[in-house]
């Protein structure tokens, strides 16, 4: 598989030497194997994780981790980041919190204004969603006629 972004590595081996061998086996390993999907992955790479649309590598005894998007057709590696487990851990802490913006809670809508983007606090709030309507209706020039 190619590997692209071995900055992303490098510069995170120079920042923690103590994890440069294990990733430049990680790197070795990768570039030298074809996966056709995450289970095959999985046989080489135990610890491997995936957590849509990334696939998480622990590397160096679980100090570090390395977040990569795969895609198996294209035999391409693509290496997003390169977190020490406390970085992993806010990271990881952070994607949670936006998907749990972007679902809806208990079924309430989102509003999309003009431009098309929903508005994160209308899934918070039935309130808002009714607020955001009025707003958007008072505006629109057909409904004051």
């Amino acid at each position: 598989m190619h590997v692209i972004s071995q900055r992303t590595l490098h510069e995170f081996g120079l920042l923690h030497p103590q994890n440069r061998e294990p990733l430049l086996a990680w790197l070795r390993l990768i570039g030298a194997s074809e996966h056709t999907d995450f289970e095959t992955l999985r046989r080489t790479f135990g610890s491997a994780q995936y957590l849509a649309p990334y696939t998480v590598f622990r590397i160096g005894r679980c100090e570090a981790r390395l977040i990569t998007v795969i895609h198996y057709i294209r035999r391409c590696v693509f290496v997003r980041h390169a977190f020490t487990h406390f970085e992993y851990e806010e990271w990881l802490s952070r994607m949670r919190r936006k998907r749990a913006v972007r679902e809806p809670l208990n079924g309430v809508a989102y509003a999309v204004d003009s431009s098309g983007l929903a508005r994160a606090a209308s899934a918070l709030s039935g309130e808002v969603v009714l607020h955001y309507e009025r707003a958007s209706w008072k505006s629109d020039e057909r409904i004051l006629e």
